[in-house]
Formats: C-alpha cells, sequence, structure tokens
C-alpha cells in the first residue's frame, strides 16, 4: 500500500527503482526539462543527489514523458525511430504497457520497411538501408532479421570474396582491407576495395618491393664478403644449400671469432659483415613467421571488429604486419585457401 502523503513524482520513482529500469536518457536534459516543467522532485536542490546511476534518471525521465498529454507522447514518439522505441517497449513492463502494439502500428503503418531497415540486435536503425545486412529468406528470424554491419562484423560472419545483400537492396562486395561493405565508390577497376583502402595497399605493396630489394641487396654484399674471405673454408659453403637462415650460423661465428682475435683495420669489413649477417638473419626470421601465419589462413580483415581488447587489437596489427612483410598480394588470394 503507497504512503498517502507520497506524491506522484516520488510513487513513480520509487516503482521505477524496483523495476530496475535501463536506459540511455541524457541525465543533465531530464533535470533542465523537470525544471522548465516545474516538477517539485526534479526542481529541488537534491535532485543531483537522488541516485547518481542512469536507471535513476531514466526512471525521472519516464515521469517526464508519460505525464504528459497522450497527444504530445505520440507526437514526441513520432520522432523517434521504430529502434528506438522498441528499445524503450523494452526497458520495463511499465513501457511496454504505455507504448502498445497498436500505437507502433499507428506510428509506422508499414512495419515491413521498418523491420527490414532496423538491426535486431542492437536495434540501430538506417533508413537508407546501406549499413544494414539483410538476412536469407529462410531465416527463422524473418521478418525482423536483418543485422548492421557492426554486429555481423562482431560475430566473426564476414568472409571476403564474398557479396552480401543490404537492406537498400543493394549487392556490396567486402573490402578485402578493412573487412567492411563497399557501399560507397569503390577503387577503380576493383570493386573489392575502398578507395582509401586501396591507397593503402598500394603504399603496402611498393613498401614491400622496395624492402625486398634492399633485402637482396644487403644478401648480395654479405654474401659476397662472406664468400670473398672464407672461400676455401668447406664449412661455410657446404650448410649454404641446406636453408637460407642456416648459411648465415656459420660466418657470424666465424666473424666473431676473427675479430676477437684481430686488431689490424680490416676489423671494419668484418663489423661490416657481422652487422649484414645479423640482419639478414632477423629479416629471414620474420619472413619465416609471416610464412608460417600464412599457411594457417589467417583472417586478417577481422583487425577492425568492434568492441576488441587492446591486447588483441594489438596482437591482430602485428600479425597483420607480418603478412604485409611476407606476401601482400595474399589479400587478393580467394579465402578461403584451396591446395
Amino acid at each position: 500500500m503507497a504512503n498517502p502523503t507520497m506524491t506522484t513524482d516520488q510513487f513513480l520513482l520509487s516503482q521505477h527503482r524496483r523495476a530496475r529500469t535501463r536506459g540511455s536518457f541524457d541525465s543533465y536534459a531530464v533535470l533542465e526539462a523537470g525544471q522548465r516543467l516545474g516538477s517539485p522532485l526534479l526542481c529541488s536542490s537534491h535532485a543531483t543527489d537522488i541516485g547518481e546511476s542512469k536507471p535513476i534518471y531514466s526512471c525521472l525521465a519516464l515521469i517526464l514523458l508519460f505525464n504528459l498529454p497522450r497527444e504530445l507522447q505520440v507526437m514526441v514518439l513520432s520522432h523517434l525511430s521504430f529502434g528506438d522505441i522498441e528499445r524503450l517497449r523494452r526497458t520495463c513492463r511499465f513501457t511496454r504497457q504505455r507504448i502498445p502494439k497498436s500505437l507502433v502500428y499507428q506510428l509506422f503503418p508499414d512495419m515491413a520497411v521498418a523491420f527490414y531497415s532496423t538491426c535486431y540486435v542492437c536495434l540501430d536503425h538506417d533508413a537508407s538501408g546501406n549499413s544494414i545486412v539483410a538476412a536469407r529468406k529462410d531465416h527463422p528470424r524473418r521478418p525482423m532479421a536483418n543485422r548492421c554491419v557492426r554486429c555481423v562484423a562482431q560475430s566473426n560472419s564476414f568472409m571476403v570474396g564474398r557479396q552480401y545483400l543490404l537492406a537498400s537492396r543493394r549487392i556490396a562486395w567486402l573490402c578485402r582491407w578493412c573487412g567492411y561493405p563497399v557501399v560507397g565508390e569503390s577503387a577503380r577497376n576493383q570493386p573489392e576495395f575502398h578507395v582509401e583502402c586501396w591507397l593503402r595497399y598500394e603504399r603496402s605493396s611498393r613498401l614491400y618491393a622496395v624492402v625486398g630489394v634492399v633485402q637482396w641487396l644487403m644478401a648480395i654484399a654479405c654474401s659476397g664478403i662472406c664468400l670473398e674471405m672464407f672461400k676455401d673454408e668447406a664449412r661455410i659453403s657446404a650448410p649454404a644449400a641446406l636453408a637460407i637462415i642456416g648459411c648465415w650460423l656459420p660466418p657470424l661465428c666465424a666473424l666473431r671469432g676473427r675479430m676477437d682475435r684481430s686488431s689490424s683495420p680490416a676489423n671494419r669489413v668484418v663489423d661490416l659483415a657481422l652487422v649484414l649477417v645479423v640482419l639478414n638473419m632477423m629479416m629471414r626470421a620474420v619472413n619465416v613467421a609471416g610464412n608460417v601465419i600464412l599457411y594457417l589462413e589467417y583472417m586478417w580483415w577481422r583487425r577492425r571488429k568492434p568492441n576488441n581488447h587492446w591486447l588483441e587489437k594489438l596482437v591482430h596489427y602485428l600479425t597483420f604486419f607480418l603478412v604485409l612483410w611476407t606476401y601482400p598480394k595474399s589479400i587478393e588470394i580467394e579465402h578461403p585457401l584451396w591446395f
């Protein structure tokens, strides 16, 4: 039984505290609106001390909304999208009763369009439909079965090399660089890349070519120095036929020993050869790691998945760097790979 001395605002506020509502209204806007309407609960000096959490302010916002005449309520709700109204109806039982289905059908005469342009996961609405991925015709949640691109990316459902039907009835390729549908302008003769993503891909390809030339020049210079200094030693030339990395290990040990024993000016050549050997070994090791990642069919387009932990993002970007270092053209290859 309610206390007869309680005001209407206080009674509704106590009821909403028990209901544990989950709204998303701005608390400061609620306080300002309450002061303009003259609500005694919101105009008091203790209004900011009543529950420092969002549920309390959501209750106050609902009080202001549903204390208005019914015509004004309909006018306010008509400025909201279908997703916003559905989110408001899911707040609590009180709002679901005050916004019945009949009112929703009155606000949205064409419910098929409202369903088709709203994400059923996060309830985001896009009137253009370019950010909503259409579901299959046999989806069990139809007619409200579409999802926005963020929710599809969050569920790891995107796959490069495929086309996706959007709510705007457009068919878009998935960008091979960023992993999102190419809705706007695509690169010239490259429908699977955004313009900016294609420019970034071209820059990475040019950088890969420059780094490759530098690696070969270093390998040639280092090989020439080592062959000149150790051309009569079989223990240097024999392992060279086994592996690229293994051919640098014996010269590295021999150069280190000669540098310790000798103090002649030739040490500069030895130091240069030692530096080149170490750099070549490091580059070959990075290349081997990149080839292992390519063999495991790493899905690089998922690095921009929303709500990733910062550590997961760091691992994704390091792995993507290894892919670009090893073979950036792998971005254009069909995925998954079929050998």
